[in-house]
């Protein structure tokens, strides 16, 4: 929906009134401030049968929440999920254990950028909330905060999809959302004027690129659509 934001914008559709991207802008923008507040909820109850004392409101479980032990940001729905005894029946694909974080919070920084092109941003008010969603995949330098560049093998120059536990073992799983990811976090760290992020996000944004070229797409050897024999 965002994307549709910036094809409005070039084809000069209003993005005021009553059209139908003038009425999205309203909604992208609450579910994203949701987000960034903690003010979504997971449309989860407790069941009845839980006797368990200790178990949050399930309507937070997908809060973001700052996890110290290994440094970043979480949702807790992973966590919760694998508890034992659990009195929830939702995940969020381990996130909770720092899967995907680079997909995740690059659609969420991809939409924000999108409502900023627009001039609906959202970076002046939530500019702590936002800098933590980048910080989380595109640190520069492992510090209290987060683990650097947290998901990117630089070797290989492409991004791992897995976390910190041994469910699903190393594997890329999606290109062209890692790209997406660091994109968003590149142009989110423009907006917010953090050289040092928006330096880091450019570098592991080519680097990915290159990576799924060279492995996977076009370039890869023996592709019967690519440039190389």
């Amino acid at each position: 929906i965002g994307r549709l934001f910036l094809f409005a914008k070039e084809l000069n559709i209003p993005t005021t009134g009553t059209g139908a991207i003038a009425n999205a802008i309203p909604v992208v923008k609450q579910y994203l401030e949701h987000w960034l507040t903690n003010t979504n909820v997971s449309g989860q109850t407790k069941p009845a049968t839980c006797t368990c004392t200790a178990c949050p409101d399930p309507q937070t479980v997908y809060h973001l929440q700052r996890e110290q032990r290994w440094g970043g940001i979480i949702v807790p729905a992973d966590y919760l999920l694998s508890a034992s005894p659990s009195c929830y029946s939702v995940g969020s694909f381990g996130n909770s254990f720092y899967n995907d974080h680079h997909f995740h919070w690059g659609y969420i920084l991809y939409a924000l950028n999108c409502l900023e092109y627009i001039g609906e941003g959202l970076s002046s008010q939530y500019p702590r909330q936002i800098t933590a969603l980048i910080r989380d995949i595109t640190n520069p330098t492992s510090d209290s905060f987060a683990w650097k560049t947290r998901h990117k093998d630089w070797y290989t120059g492409h991004s791992w999809a897995t976390g910190n536990t041994n469910a699903v073992q190393r594997q890329q799983e999606s290109c062209s959302e890692a790209i997406n990811g660091y994109y968003g976090a590149y142009l989110m760290s423009d907006r917010l004027d953090r050289q040092d992020l928006k330096s880091c996000a450019a570098v592991c944004l080519n680097l990915e690129i290159q990576a799924c070229q060279n492995y996977y797409y076009l370039q890869a050897p023996g592709s019967q659509l690519g440039f190389m024999n």
